[in-house]
């Protein structure tokens, strides 16, 4: 029989195991890339050799509350400054754009993501995308959108559009893209 002393000891023994065998995991790891990593304010669109488009990247999805395709020609992405989730001019301008057609189709749902290019931690993208995503649902609830039409989500640096280790590259992967439910 185990006295209370040796069952308190097993038990931290077996909750130091546990600790070893999770903390184990195996983990992202980044490499630091040796190039000007400024951000992008011409939001050129021009891929470059090194870039290579995603072309299946945006498929359809089926969300909890039903099937979501792809907004791409009904409503345009908007993209951000390198760690920046803040809504520049040309962010609105397209926005009010995408408010008309939304105003025009009161009874589409949107899911709006929010992604991020491939610098920081995969946590610290999922929490970037999340608040890009969010200052565009904001901005849809400002300009008149009804908020139950609209839901969230992030994919931090998980799904790209634009595969590549560029400054143009990676601009184009910072962003917030739709998809409609009609």
């Amino acid at each position: 029989m185990f006295t209370c002393k040796k069952r308190t000891l097993v038990l931290v023994v077996m909750i130091c195991c546990l600790g070893l065998v999770l903390g184990c995991a195996q983990k992202k790891t980044r490499v630091k890339v040796d190039e000007d990593i400024s951000p992008d304010t011409s939001m050129d669109t021009t891929p470059s050799d090194e870039d290579v488009a995603v072309d299946d990247i945006h498929q359809e999805e089926v969300i909890e509350t039903g099937e979501y395709r792809d907004a791409q020609g009904l409503l345009e992405d908007v993209f951000f400054a390198l760690d920046r989730y803040s809504l520049g001019d040309e962010g609105k301008f397209k926005l009010d754009r995408n408010i008309t057609w939304l105003q025009e189709n009161p009874r589409t749902m949107v899911l709006i993501e929010g992604h991020c290019c491939d610098l920081g931690t995969e946590e610290y993208n999922l929490s970037l995308g999340d608040r890009r995503a969010n200052a565009v649902r904001d901005y849809f609830i400002l300009n008149g959108i009804d908020p139950s039409r609209l839901k969230t989500i992030s994919y931090g640096e998980m799904k790209p559009f634009v595969l590549g280790r560029t400054e143009s590259a990676r601009s184009k992967n910072r962003r917030a893209h739709f998809k409609i439910q009609m």
